[in-house]
């Protein structure tokens, strides 16, 4: 039997997230090279043209940290549909190593541009949903906290503490929200890539496969993010002490120094995303599988299929070994080459 394919904790799966990774470096590496090459060009157009990050000069830093974390979140959204495809093709990788099948980065990233339209439209929904819908909760909570404590005279001569205060309560309410949806909406991907689902079916079949796993998927998503924010930090300011010693040996090179420092920080934020952004679709194709075991007894209907039990028509033909229920009145999409 497939040692992957049984109900599993959550170290387990992380434990085998990372097997998977090892395993399969390389094509990880080049299916997210070009994800992170397009956000790339995006932040260095933004700093030689765009100035995105100067475009508002708040006089306290309160707000100066508002605009900087405002543009970063732009750029998530952006992140959010470039990575759509991508990741689709990074879930395909995983699902041919949880079931022993050869795969190459190019299978992978073909199976997942035969269907660009779904995956792109799946990548529009958890945007709506995910992002916007926790953006519009904390906007909504900033406006009624704003507006309670002008009522209440609080605001007529605000210190940083107290502006700090009103950013930061809805801000947390947002991400522990952000955090939940994710939860939720997580096997909208695994969905579309091995059921053939599209939209609203899609979106049911996370909502009801993700039940009893929301809040483990998204810590394991909070894991992740702490884990390259911690490594992104570290590589940062190593890079910032270099560039401090290199200034002191090489003075006269300062314009050179200031030329190429702020370029390679994003250089180095892309390789750090094509590192560690692979981690995340492995660790949703295990749940997803986890879940169909424990719910749908998925381990028996592969073995039952292996075993030629089970016609193949009941099989997606665009992922071997992934079970569609016969519950479920879809069309197979014909994938191509």
């Amino acid at each position: 039997m497939n040692p992957m394919l049984r109900p599993m904790s959550v170290g387990e799966i992380l434990d085998r997230t990372f097997q998977i990774y090892r395993s399969r470096f390389w094509v990880c590496i080049a299916i997210e090279a070009t994800p992170a090459a397009i956000m790339l060009v995006l932040h260095i157009w933004d700093l030689y043209w765009w100035h995105l990050a100067g475009l508002v000069r708040p006089y306290k830093q309160p707000g100066t940290a508002l605009w900087s974390f405002t543009v970063s979140l732009g750029y998530y959204h952006v992140t959010i549909l470039v990575n759509a495809i991508f990741s689709a093709a990074t879930i395909h990788m995983a699902s041919t190593t949880v079931f022993g099948e050869p795969c190459s980065a190019r299978t992978s990233l073909r199976f997942a541009f035969a269907r660009w339209r779904s995956f792109l439209w799946i990548g529009v929904l958890i945007l709506g949903i995910v992002l916007v819908g926790s953006e519009a909760v904390a906007g909504g909570l900033l406006a009624g906290v704003v507006s309670s404590m002008d009522a209440m005279g609080l605001l007529n001569e605000p210190s940083d503490v107290l502006l700090a205060f009103v950013l930061i309560v809805p801000i947390v309410a947002g991400i522990v929200l952000f955090l939940w949806l994710t939860g939720c909406c997580v096997f909208l991907l695994p969905s579309s890539a091995f059921e053939s689902l599209r939209g609203r079916k899609a979106l049911r079949r996370s909502w009801s496969l993700s039940r009893e796993a929301r809040w483990k998927i998204a810590a394991t998503f909070l894991l992740v993010i702490v884990l390259g924010l911690t490594v992104g930090v570290g590589i940062q300011s190593a890079w910032r002490w270099l560039a401090v010693l290199i200034w002191r040996a090489w003075p006269s090179g300062h314009h050179f120094l200031g030329a190429i420092y702020l370029p390679s920080g994003h250089v180095l934020a892309a390789l750090l995303g094509v590192l560690l952004r692979p981690l995340f679709p492995i660790a949703v194709t295990l749940f997803y599988y986890d879940q169909r075991i424990r719910k749908e007894g998925f381990d028996i209907e592969h073995m039952m299929q292996s075993a030629g039990l089970i016609p193949d028509a009941q099989f997606d033909s665009g992922a071997k070994g992934t079970f569609i229920p016969e519950g479920a009145a879809i069309e197979v999409e014909e994938l191509g080459a």
